[in-house]
């Protein structure tokens, strides 16, 4: 049996980690502020649900909708606590946020650090009406989750082989909280730049809002298909077990019909076509849960579902064997 006599942080990666939980907990401070609080005491112009009426669509999602917003806060800070946790979690002569910094990497945290303050920016031009800017942030913070998401997901398939059997749980926590929580925030927020880009196009420009809501549908309805092919085809052994983006996708939609119906305007032409991508997409994540478990089942990738002992080695630790 080893005895550890001397396990060292790594400082600048811990506190890389906290900093990131820091910057969510004002990322959910800023964004509960503008449902409200923050106009009251001056810090707001309106309340985002305010700006979302003032400049309606189509596709506009109703109030209702923000309880998802809540799930992606709630989904994200577990997924932090998991990371901080691992600052005090020991393993293998070595802690364990410092043992998986090869899959949650340094990368990870700093990409998702910035994708987080984008947040921020997004929730100021939003709730002071600057549309453009909005919809600048939006793609800002779209696209560094979307760099976070496939870093993730490469890193841990990259290193899964080495992880020893008794880390299979760090394993399956990063699929669940890791990859999942980012993909249903990277997937809220596309959904919000794609509503954002219409009202850009509808007041900012001088497009129809009808026609600018038909654009983002259609945009929406190709990325679905598309993300959909790669998942099931050369992305699969990297993304088989994530589906939260499924989520947002059903419920927006869902929610676009159903609002427009209270309106009664469920015949007009955003309306069928909501539904319509509404119901491909209910298909299509049960077509994702379908394959994912009969993949795992057939364990089509050896690599992706076989578990090593672990390899990894630190110079800073003191190992001794009694006799």
């Amino acid at each position: 049996m080893a005895l550890i006599k001397d396990i060292k942080h790594q400082p600048w990666l811990a506190y890389l980690i906290i900093l990131d939980g820091c910057t969510l907990m004002l990322v959910i401070f800023f964004n509960v502020m503008a449902l409200g609080p923050g106009v009251h005491i001056g810090m707001f112009k309106n309340t985002t649900r305010e700006i979302s009426e003032e400049y309606s669509l189509d596709i506009t999602l109703p109030g209702w909708t923000d309880v998802l917003l809540l799930l992606v806060f709630i989904w994200n800070g577990t997924f932090i606590i998991y990371s901080t946790s691992n600052i005090c979690r020991r393993g293998f002569g070595l802690f364990i946020y410092i043992a998986l910094s090869d899959v949650l990497t340094p990368f990870f945290y700093t990409t998702f650090l910035f994708a987080m303050l984008t947040n921020i920016g997004w929730v100021f031009a939003w709730c002071y009406h600057i549309l453009p800017l909005a919809f600048v942030f939006n793609v800002a913070q779209t696209t560094l989750l979307c760099v976070a998401l496939l870093a993730v997901h490469r890193c841990l398939h990259t290193h899964v082989t080495r992880m020893s059997g008794s880390q299979i749980h760090d394993v399956w926590l990063i699929r669940i909280l890791v990859h999942n929580g980012i993909a249903i925030w990277t997937q809220w927020i596309f959904v919000n730049m794609l509503i954002n880009l219409a009202q850009v196009m509808t007041y900012s420009g001088s497009v129809h809002q009808d026609i600018a809501s038909t654009v983002s549908l259609t945009l929406f309805t190709m990325d679905t298909i598309g993300w959909f092919l790669a998942e099931n085809s050369v992305l699969e052994k990297y993304v088989r077990f994530t589906a939260s983006n499924y989520i947002i996708n059903i419920t927006a939609t869902a929610a676009i019909v159903a609002k427009n119906c209270d309106m009664g305007n469920f015949s007009s032409r955003n309306s069928i076509f909501a539904l319509a991508v509404s119901i491909m997409c209910a298909l299509m994540v049960v077509c994702k849960l379908v394959l994912a478990l009969w993949r795992h089942r057939q364990g089509s990738d050896s690599q992706y579902d076989r578990i090593m002992p672990s390899t990894a080695t630190n110079s800073n630790i003191v190992i001794t064997i009694p006799e």
